[in-house]
């Protein structure tokens, strides 16, 4: 299902959403973010090169992913845009639940950083300037953009880029609201102004989308939005907690490096897995993967019968249990760029007899 989604363009990533509390703002101003088709914002940093969260591209594949740069109609539509031909996620990359786990979104992110490779480099729009240590100290006034949603209610997905002003926290303040989960990479932000909802605040959409300060040479950005609120379960703009963004001075030389080691992703006809062999009690059963794109892979394989796992290998063995049912098996390829699952789909597994 998660592949099929995924094609379609109908998946809103996990942790972080549009902008609460603040207003609308003009992509001819900042011309240079990005809408991505899977839910998420970013930014342009060179001509050909776009810089998200990295949860927004893990275990996504960059076939028919589109991205729209500047001014757009609808920034969830996968028609038109610009061409993918691949994605790269910062290699110590991770999720996890401290706070609380009933959803996606309720992960924080470590390193969370990624950047995607356009087909063809961009013309006619500058990219943004990537700031340095000197650029996000505490007290620092910035401003959040996104796209996606503008309030708690999930039918207020937007198509227009919003913003909304915050403010550089010290760590140790952000350490009381989310204890034990920040890292001196992460950078956070708050509003400081408002006294009441709606706080500014990042809402589903919004992760990966920037927070930019002005300087006399330009907007630089210091920021790309992660996590916040909601992995204590709170509402977007009503509860005054900071926004943890990937402080951006902290991840220069992956960011800009010239060769990065590609996701891999499934090419071809299909996405799916499929299963061949002997489909009788004794028979060996094996998981194909189809053809992949990126730098070269690690494959690992898990096969599940009843919701259960019972085989590690690329090949596992019918058994009585079997007979009458459907086998499939689910396929990882995995590099320090990321990662995809290849799950075979039911028209792919083979009925044991």
């Amino acid at each position: 299902m998660l592949l099929t989604l995924l094609a379609l363009g109908l998946v809103l990533a996990a942790p972080a959403g549009a902008v609460s509390g603040g207003k609308k703002a003009s992509p001819a101003d900042v011309p240079f973010i990005v809408a991505l088709p899977n839910g998420c914002t970013g930014t342009l940093i060179a001509p050909d090169r776009v810089l998200t969260a990295g949860h927004c591209l893990d275990n996504f594949a960059p076939t028919n992913f589109r991205v729209h740069i500047g001014p757009l109609h609808n920034p969830g539509w996968t028609g038109g845009g610009v061409a993918t031909r691949g994605f790269s996620v910062e290699p110590r990359f991770k999720e996890s639940f401290p706070f609380a786990h009933r959803s996606p979104q309720n992960a924080i992110a470590q390193y969370d950083v990624g950047i995607i490779l356009l087909e063809q480099p961009v013309t006619g729009v500058t990219p943004v300037k990537l700031g340095t240590s000197a650029d996000d100290k505490v007290g620092t006034h910035g401003s959040l953009f996104g796209y996606g949603l503008h309030t708690s209610n999930p039918r207020d997905f937007s198509t227009l880029l919003r913003t909304g002003d915050l403010s550089v926290i010290a760590a140790s303040k952000c350490e009381r609201a989310y204890p034990k989960a920040i890292i001196a990479s992460e950078l956070c932000t708050q509003d400081l102004k408002s006294k009441r909802a709606p706080l500014v605040q990042a809402c589903p959409g919004d992760s990966g989308g920037p927070t930019l300060i002005s300087t006399p040479d330009g907007p630089v950005e210091i920021g790309i939005t992660s996590w916040g609120p909601e992995v204590k379960d709170a509402k977007c703009g009503v509860k005054p907690l900071p926004e943890v963004a990937m402080r951006v001075s902290s991840f220069l030389s992956f960011i800009n490096d010239p060769s990065p080691v590609i996701e891999p992703f499934p090419t071809g006809d299909s996405p799916y897995a499929t299963v061949s062999g002997v489909a009788k009690v004794g028979g060996t059963l094996t998981c194909n993967v189809p053809p992949l794109g990126g730098s070269p892979a690690k494959l690992s394989y898990r096969w599940f019968f009843h919701n259960k796992l019972v085989s590690r290998a690329k090949t596992a063995t019918a058994t009585k249990d079997m007979v009458g049912h459907s086998v499939g098996c689910l396929a990882t390829a995995r590099n320090a760029g990321g990662h995809i699952e290849m799950f075979t789909p039911k028209i792919g597994r083979l009925i044991v007899r």
